[in-house]
């Protein structure tokens, strides 16, 4: 019993343990960054956007290999080594037997590796077991990019130390130690020596050398309290110095922003991000001691009022758009005077003409006493996840009709990623037409759309907390340049379309039926109200129409062409009425129009996640004439889910972790679960507007095949994600449905 005794105590009372212990109880904050990477690298936090994959598999310039696995592990270096100066820095006083060691830093990184030794043994574990759950059987080269993440880990934690940190770095110990100085850092120093010596922590054993174990020096020189805060000095000269070299390095790299190969993983955004946020609030907690917390928050809070006041009002404009002459104001009565009687009948003429125009080309072919049949597509957000889901559906449709699919698609409506795959394949389907030579079906296509979007707003994230907001110029016209336009961008170059693509230029080509009409549906945070956004304006949408025809007082929508014409409606770049549809929270910002007040934009999805709201509203319109000059009307779902109206969840054990973050999923399902069931209403007011002349298919995309592998939502998708949802494409129930709908159109 004694001899366990004893090896308890060797164990507890050894500096690790002690250590670890220390921060515990102490400096919590530095342990929050800690139990976020343990909690993604674990799918505890975030796995259904896809987040643990910016950490498991990193990609860089299109791939995941060695080299982007090489660029995580330089920022997981950054961050242990600004985790240890933290540690260091603000627990090191506390040990003062350590400033008789010949290069006590490095002792206490030595002794301090607790954390991160499990950390790092944890992440190579899952890892290899991600990479061998998704291609079924482990192989070395598995290890090999593995090995990457160590290499760049290493290399960059050694320069840092043996750059910062070498007992002969004057420049450091002058200038930066004067700095701590000059801002009355000295007294805080001094009162930490003082502290450290009256300490009696207690530690038997620490490490040293390569695995050697050493007992504390009971015996302290007579001038130990001068030898401290020396040491205490310049280690706070040298973290100084290392914050400002790093954030001058991100800087550097956010002004070469457009360059592809500085845009780092995601992955390594977020570990910089996480040791800049470590290195401030040590610098809080060192300057204003147990108030540095709250100082920090005070701080921020300081900084964003500061932005909110000093920057523009419109900082998150809609590019394009006029910012320079009078908003518009967001009244009743403005709401009241666009969306009247005669807008709605003329818009609603200008959209019958199109449709009679799109039955007399058909007539054309196949006679005066024929009808088409028409197809409505309705497709869901969810990311790439659904913009490439729904872009393979949209190939394999019209290979399957021989391109009667678009032909006879006149409307396409739905939320977020599902509408940029759709408007993608709408794009290459007129470039073909106009004889540009582009094969729709070509899958260069689908690969494009799954390249990264993720890594350039991550990084525009982090700079943008330091950098100056530059200003981009489109069409004569300067905007504050933010991740917006940096996803808009990205998206343009990934793609190769819509760089310059205005929301006027499809205009002529829906009216004139050679393209289907496409119809954006955000919603306005102010009032909750829905912005239709569409190249052909549609205020009918805005307002009911009563069984008799006459229009509902209630206005529940805005028709941004015609609400914000005079602002320059017709001149929103496309890339950004796409964005404006799919605002996913903390990734692209909330834009705000330029109206008074300014109304703030978010995804579609938050009112109608699939479309089929904005579908029932546009046949409580056209129903009829549809009835009368169709043969039928197929409705197609494309969503980037399983359909689950009628089940019922049911109450099961959670863990504490689970309990805690608990409301946040509950708030996000309750979500989806509204959407569901205002899809299932949605559905039957379709069908009492087609009675009898309807048909409804749904393409799902769900997991398949052994492995389950469901694709997450998110800007960034992984090559086993790809096949995932090829895999669930080619499902036997959605290659029926293809059928079906190819069927129809292939017999009319």
């Amino acid at each position: 019993m004694q001899r366990i005794r004893s090896i308890y105590e060797a164990i507890y009372y050894s500096l690790p343990v002690q250590l670890a212990v220390i921060q515990v109880r102490y400096q919590k904050f530095i342990l929050i960054s800690w139990l976020f990477l343990f909690l993604v690298v674990t799918n505890n936090f975030g796995q259904a956007f896809g987040i643990p994959y910016l950490f498991l598999e990193p990609e860089y310039l299109g791939e995941e290999n060695f080299y982007s696995n090489f660029l995580l592990g330089i920022g997981l270096g950054v961050y242990i080594t600004v985790y240890m100066i933290t540690s260091y820095i603000t627990n090191s006083y506390r040990f003062p037997f350590l400033a008789l060691e010949y290069r006590p830093f490095f002792v206490y990184f030595q002794n301090n590796f607790l954390i991160p030794l499990i950390f790092l043994a944890l992440y190579a574990y899952r890892y290899l077991k991600l990479k061998r759950f998704l291609y079924g059987d482990f192989n070395w080269w598995m290890v090999g990019e593995l090995t990457g993440v160590f290499v760049g880990m290493a290399m960059a934690t050694l320069f840092i130390l043996l750059y910062f940190f070498r007992s002969n770095r004057n420049f450091v110990d002058n200038v930066a130690g004067g700095v701590v100085r000059e801002f009355k850092g000295r007294r805080v120093i001094l009162e930490k020596a003082r502290m450290g010596i009256g300490l009696r922590i207690r530690v038997d054993n620490y490490l040293v050398g390569f695995l050697r174990i050493r007992q504390p020096d009971p015996n302290l020189p007579a001038n130990f309290r001068k030898v401290v805060e020396q040491l205490l000095n310049r280690n706070h000269g040298n973290a100084l110095f290392l914050q400002l070299i790093l954030l001058g390095v991100i800087i550097v790299m956010g002004i070469l922003e457009g360059n592809p190969y500085f845009l780092i993983p995601a992955g390594t955004s977020i570990l910089l991000l996480l040791s800049v946020a470590m290195m401030l609030i040590a610098a809080f907690v060192f300057w204003f001691r147990r108030l540095g917390p709250g100082a920090l928050l005070v701080a921020v809070g300081f900084y964003f009022v500061l932005a909110s006041i000093t920057l523009d009002r419109y900082r998150h404009p809609a590019f394009g758009m006029n910012y320079e002459i009078a908003p518009v104001p967001y009244t009743k009565e403005k709401l009241y005077e666009v969306h009247n009687a005669d807008n709605i009948r003329r818009d609603r003429q200008n959209t019958l003409r199109t449709l009679d125009l799109w039955r007399s080309d058909y007539t054309v072919f196949h006679g005066s006493s024929t009808k088409p049949r028409a197809v409505l597509v309705c497709v869901s957000g969810g990311g790439l996840r659904s913009a490439y889901f729904v872009l393979r559906s949209f190939q394999k449709l019209d290979s399957l009709t021989q391109g009667k699919f678009m032909d006879r698609t006149r409307l396409i409506t739905g939320a977020s990623g599902g509408m940029i795959g759709a408007a993608y394949y709408r794009e290459l389907y007129l470039l073909n037409r106009l004889g540009h030579g582009i094969n729709p079906m070509s899958p260069i296509y689908a690969e494009r759309l799954t390249r990264d979007l993720l890594n350039r707003v991550a990084f525009k994230i982090i700079t943008g907390l330091f950098l100056p907001t530059a200003k981009e110029t489109v069409g004569g016209s300067k905007y504050f340049s933010d991740r917006g336009w940096s996803f808009d961008n990205q998206m343009a170059n990934n793609l190769g379309v819509w760089r310059e693509t205005r929301l006027s230029d499809y205009t002529e080509r829906e009216e004139l039926a050679v393209i289907p009409q496409m119809i954006f549906s955000p919603v306005i945070i102010n009032d909750g109200r829905k912005l239709f956004i569409s190249s052909m304006p549609a205020t009918y949408l805005t307002r009911s129409r009563a069984p008799d025809g006459t229009l509902k007082e209630a206005i529940t929508g805005v028709e941004f062409s015609r609400f914000f014409e005079e602002q320059g409606a017709e001149d929103l770049l496309f890339a950004t009425a796409l964005r404006m549809n799919a605002s996913f929270p903390f990734i692209t910002p909330y834009v705000r129009l330029p109206s008074d007040p300014p109304v703030q934009i978010i995804d579609a999805g938050v009112a109608d996640n699939y479309g089929l709201e904005t579908a029932a509203r546009y046949l409580e319109h056209f129903g009829e004439w549809y009835l009368q000059n169709t043969d039928s009307v197929f409705v197609l779902q494309i969503r980037d889910s399983k359909a689950e109206y009628a089940e019922v969840p049911k109450n099961s054990p959670q863990s504490t972790l689970r309990q805690l973050l608990d409301p946040i999923r509950a708030t996000y399902g309750a979500i989806s679960k509204s959407n569901e069931y205002e899809s299932m209403h949605s559905i039957n007011r379709i069908e009492n507007s087609l009675p009898d002349k309807m048909g409804y298919g749904c393409l799902q995309y769900a997991p398949v095949g052994s492995s389950g592998l469901k694709a997450s939502i998110s800007w960034h998708l992984t090559s086993k994600e790809i096949e995932a949802i090829e895999a669930s494409l080619n499902d036997s129930l959605n290659q029926a449905l293809l059928n079906q709908v190819a069927h129809f159109l292939m017999t009319e």
